[in-house]
């Protein structure tokens, strides 16, 4: 019976640590920072920055880079290019930072944008792919307000 127990207690220590938790930590004054700083890099406006915000299409290319500018400062990317395990759960928490009935579409999104998304050299365009698949995937409108 001890054993059964135990082993029943591993399995669920096994099944808690798999849940990925979102990178909380960037939002905030993180992510402000984040923003000013590809923003610098990139010449972004704050029209760029909240066409980012709000999901809509890149003005150029260059604004495509600094949207990836953002996720590398996130840490969204593996050193391959594809994204991190927790990618979908960090989009669902910036996403619902001020509306928190938007985590679960937001994050089925993600996983679906993210299995759609080629991904490779090209960051830039991998990262303006997901955000538009994430505008066409969502049945609610996302944005990044409030993150």
């Amino acid at each position: 019976m001890k054993i059964i127990a135990i082993l029943l207690f591993c399995v669920t220590a096994v099944l808690a640590a798999e849940q990925l938790k979102p990178n909380e930590w960037c939002s905030g004054a993180y992510l402000r920072e984040a923003i000013r700083k590809c923003g610098a890099e990139y010449g972004a406006t704050q029209a760029d920055a909240d066409d980012y915000i709000q999901h809509r299409p890149a003005a150029n290319d260059k604004m495509k880079c600094y949207r990836a500018c953002l996720f590398n400062e996130c840490r969204a990317f593996n050193m391959d290019g594809s994204f991190v395990a927790n990618a979908p759960q960090t989009t669902a928490f910036l996403a619902s930072r001020i509306n928190p009935s938007h985590w679960e579409p937001a994050e089925k999104a993600a996983k679906i944008c993210i299995a759609k998304t080629p991904y490779g050299t090209d960051r830039c365009e991998t990262v303006e792919q997901f955000s538009l698949c994430l505008t066409e995937k969502s049945p609610v409108k996302l944005s990044y307000e409030g993150a």
